[in-house]
């Protein structure tokens, strides 16, 4: 199981304003969810932010501080509990093309693993069109 890169999670209070702010800076919107939106990644060049309301709870139960991606989550499921990490639940497969799960370190910071569930060579919005950096 190898770990490939990780997204820091901003939490902001108005995603229209952030959203705003973040491509006046030169980042792109790759994805958005939720009506209104509560979750937004953002992306400029390699650097990749998603934005995240702050009364927006992920189905983990919490509020995601970084996105850690790797390439076989169930793996690093398997690895991680055989150790005695307490994880938030077996891996899932999310509308938003991941398949993922989160552990609490010990000051309340949810790290969220997870892999591209989308087979495409740039899953979730990472190919050459990477915002306007």
């Amino acid at each position: 199981m190898n770990t490939l890169r990780a997204m820091t999670v901003l939490q902001i209070s108005d995603m229209k304003r952030s959203a705003e702010f973040y491509n006046a800076l030169g980042f792109g919107v790759l994805g958005a969810w939720g009506d209104p939106s509560g979750v937004a990644i953002m992306q400029r060049g390699d650097v990749t932010l998603m934005l995240q309301v702050a009364d927006t709870v992920n189905k983990a139960g919490g509020r995601w501080s970084v996105y850690i991606y790797v390439d076989d989550i169930d793996a690093l499921h398997d690895d991680l509990t055989a150790a005695g990490v307490a994880v938030t639940g077996p891996p899932e497969d999310k509308d938003y093309g991941c398949r993922d799960f989160g552990v609490y370190d010990p000051d309340s910071h949810c790290l969220a693993f997870g892999h591209d569930t989308n087979s495409a060579p740039y899953a979730n919005g990472l190919g050459p069109e990477r915002g306007r950096g």
